[in-house]
């Protein structure tokens, strides 16, 4: 009998051998998918045990990583207690027979991966889940616990939630003994938008400008998942290669609320590399500078080298990093 909170089950004397007779209005699935709808006469099988229930982990890509727009990747989930490569025709043998398992007690089955378009990594909309941007079902067994599926024509710039989802040979998912365990699948939501916009306008620093590291970004709607990938929260340190240490506040520099909080756990690991290179390559510059206009007494702007004019270094510095931030940071964003 049901307790407080929950329905009553339909009960048989025969384990509902007949049960698709009681529905007459539906048709028979018979291996097809049927998409109105069907009854399955098939039994449900063989149940995984408690200790044998299948759990994966997206290897690549992983939570909140930016790939290319457009361009080929890869799909890798490592996956356990699933025996995988086993992967009847979907056309003809749809839930047609029950799960089974091998000798180890393994469901014999195998996985699809699928990607949705979202609006956000912070979006509740509920998706449909007739649409999707990529789906493949993965033919091929693990190989050291691993299954693999190339995405040959990428996907478009935007955000996606990429997700697992693990069956038995005949696609039904994966039935297990206990009704409290984990998720038996794997979600990960991934973005193609930071690697459009990096190659833009923020890429382009002219090389008369001194040298800017990033070392924090602000802190506005974090969305990361996990404390680790949540940039540090304050300001934005700008570093110039002449040594002057510059904190520059937010009202000095062009408004920053528009910027998409989306993009703060994939931003920082680009500009960081990005702002490296061109620091090495300023302070190569700067030297050569220093020893020309040592030599001759000349002034080389382009590195910050300003004496004869009584403006001094740090003066020169810091106003070409704040049109560095006004000219060719956040209006890349706005």
């Amino acid at each position: 009998m049901p307790v407080a909170g929950q329905v009553a089950s339909l009960t048989s004397t025969n384990n509902f051998i007949n049960f698709c007779l009681t529905v007459p209005n539906l048709p028979i699935t018979n291996g097809q998918q049927v998409k109105a709808g069907s009854c399955n006469p098939a039994p449900m099988g063989i149940i995984a045990a408690n200790t044998n229930m299948p759990a994966s982990k997206f290897v690549q890509p992983v939570n909140g990583q930016d790939f290319p727009a457009n361009a080929a990747f890869t799909i890798s989930m490592a996956v356990n207690h699933l025996e995988t490569g086993n992967f009847v025709n979907a056309a003809s043998n749809y839930y047609a027979a029950p799960q089974q398992v091998n000798t180890a007690g393994d469901i014999i089955g195998h996985t699809h991966f699928t990607v949705q378009t979202i609006d956000s990594f912070t979006s509740t909309t509920v998706l449909d889940s007739s649409k999707f941007a990529f789906f493949k079902g993965v033919n091929g067994a693990a190989v050291n616990g691993v299954v693999s599926e190339p995405v040959a024509n990428g996907l478009p710039a935007g955000n996606y939630r990429l997700c697992s989802i693990n069956t038995d040979a005949n696609h039904a998912p994966t039935l297990v003994a206990v009704a409290q365990h984990g998720s038996l699948d794997d979600c990960v939501y991934v973005s193609s938008v930071v690697s459009s916009m990096l190659g833009s306008r923020l890429i382009r620093f002219p090389s008369s400008l001194p040298a800017v590291a990033v070392v924090r970004i602000p802190s506005l709607a974090m969305e990361a998942t996990t404390p680790a990938m949540r940039p540090t929260t304050g300001l934005l340190l700008l570093v110039p290669t002449t040594g002057l240490l510059l904190l520059l506040v937010t009202t000095m520099l062009v408004p920053i609320t528009g910027l998409p909080s989306r993009l703060h756990p994939l931003l920082l690991p680009r500009l960081q590399r990005l702002v490296t290179r061109q620091t090495r390559v300023t302070t190569e510059r700067t030297t050569r500078a220093r020893r020309v206009a040592a030599g001759t007494r000349r002034v080389d702007v382009g590195v910050a080298v300003k004496r004869a004019s009584g403006v001094t270094e740090q003066r020169i510095t810091r106003e070409r990093v704040e049109h560095v931030a006004r000219r060719y940071w956040f209006p890349s964003f706005l």
